[in-house]
C-alpha cells in the first residue's frame, strides 16, 4: 500500500490537501503515476456549489486525466509501466456488457440498473488531481507515440466533440458552425479540421480568436456588431 496526495472537495470554494492510501493493482488493474488532470466546467460549477446539492463532497475532483503507467495487475497486456496513458472516465463496473447498446459500443446509455454507482470519475469515485489511481484496465488506454500526459489529459473533451460529428455524420467539405471557443469547442474546432470540413467558430474573447485562427479556423465570428450580424447572414 502506497501513501499519496490527493487534492479534495471540503466545501464549496475549499479544496484540501490530504493524504491517503493506494492499494496496490489487483487482477485486471492498471495503477498510474497521474501527470495532468484537467479542469472541466463541471468541476468548476462542484468547486462553486453553483448547484447547491454538494454532491461533490469529500471526494478527489478531475475525470479529464492523464498519466504514466506505473505498475498493473495480473492479466494486462495492452499497456505497460512506463507507458503514458490516458483514463476514461466513464465507471465501467456498472455497465453490463449485453444490452444493445454495449453490444453496438455505446455503454455510456447502458440500459442496466446503475443504482449509486453510475457517474464518472471526481463525481462519485476518486477522481484525477491525486499524485496516483488505480483504475480497470478496459479505461486505461494508450497515447500514441509523441503525446505526453499532458496533451493526453484532452482526449476525454476531445472525444466529446469526435462523438457529436460522428452522430450527426460530418464529413470532409461539409461547413460546420462551432458556438463557442472554450476547451470544448477548440477541441471540436480540431476534430472539424482533421476531417476535412470548412470550420467557422464563434469565440468572445481576443484571446479565444487568437487561438481559433492558430488552431485552423476557416473563420473566426467575434462577440461584437459585426460577428452578429455575420451570424444573421449564416442563418439566412
Amino acid at each position: 500500500m502506497t501513501q499519496i496526495r490527493a487534492a479534495r472537495w471540503k466545501s464549496a470554494l475549499e479544496l484540501e490537501i490530504s493524504t491517503v492510501e493506494l492499494d496496490e493493482p489487483g487482477a485486471g488493474e492498471v495503477q498510474v503515476s497521474i501527470q495532468s488532470a484537467g479542469i472541466c466546467g463541471s468541476d468548476l460549477h462542484a468547486f462553486r456549489n453553483t448547484s447547491g446539492s454538494g454532491k461533490n463532497r469529500g471526494l478527489v475532483p478531475g475525470h479529464e486525466i492523464a498519466g504514466v503507467v506505473s505498475a498493473i495487475g495480473v492479466g494486462v497486456g495492452h499497456v505497460r509501466e512506463g507507458d503514458v496513458v490516458g483514463i476514461e472516465p466513464l465507471l465501467r463496473s456498472v455497465v453490463c456488457g449485453t444490452c444493445r447498446y454495449c453490444l453496438a459500443g455505446e455503454y455510456q446509455v447502458c440500459t442496466a440498473d446503475r443504482g449509486p454507482g453510475g457517474g464518472l470519475y471526481g463525481e462519485k469515485v476518486d477522481g484525477g488531481m491525486r499524485e496516483m489511481g488505480t483504475f480497470p484496465g478496459p479505461a486505461v488506454f494508450l497515447a500514441p507515440s509523441g503525446v505526453d500526459a499532458e496533451l493526453a489529459a484532452l482526449a476525454e473533451p476531445l472525444a466529446c466533440s469526435v462523438h457529436g460529428y460522428e452522430k450527426i455524420g460530418l464529413r470532409a467539405n461539409q461547413t460546420v458552425l462551432i458556438v463557442g471557443a472554450g476547451t470544448i469547442g477548440l477541441t471540436a474546432l480540431l476534430a472539424a479540421k482533421a476531417a476535412g470540413s470548412h470550420a467557422i467558430i464563434t469565440a468572445r474573447h481576443p484571446h479565444q480568436q487568437d487561438a481559433a485562427r492558430r488552431m485552423g479556423a476557416n473563420e473566426v465570428i467575434g462577440d461584437d456588431e459585426a460577428g452578429r450580424t455575420r451570424l444573421d447572414e449564416l442563418a439566412s
